[in-house]
């Protein structure tokens, strides 16, 4: 078995894929892109949803402009993925073909207590 033969046919391993995810870039065709590919492990899973507890409870209490987060992790942890991808689905001008980018998100997501919070705070 050759290694080429572990990923998906459908896409080109031969393209381009950026280092470093960029926040000002938002153009729709690379959003589908990175978002399509982006793997939600049980842990990003479990983290989305530490987070999201936490802001929907600042909320209950009045506090959702007192909010503030600290995303700590090594290089290449994918500290810059989790952090855009939220705060696009929390922009709902942000679409990509037609469908808002919290849908996107929320289809990568695996648990439905994690997707469903992401509507609740978003």
């Amino acid at each position: 078995m050759t290694i080429k033969k572990l990923f998906d046919p459908s896409k080109n391993i031969n393209r381009s894929i950026e280092k470093v995810i960029t926040y000002g870039v938002s153009q729709e065709a690379r959003l589908k892109s990175e978002i399509s590919e982006y793997v939600v492990t049980d842990s990003i899973d479990q983290q989305f949803e530490n987070l999201l507890l936490k802001m929907e409870a600042a909320m209950d209490i009045g506090g959702e402009n007192e909010v503030g987060v600290w995303v700590s992790g090594f290089y290449g942890s994918g500290k810059s993925s989790f952090t855009k991808y939220l705060g696009l689905a929390f922009d709902d001008r942000i679409t990509i073909d037609g469908v808002p980018f919290i849908q996107h998100l929320q289809d990568r997501l695996k648990r439905q207590q994690t997707k469903s919070l992401l509507s609740n705070v978003g």
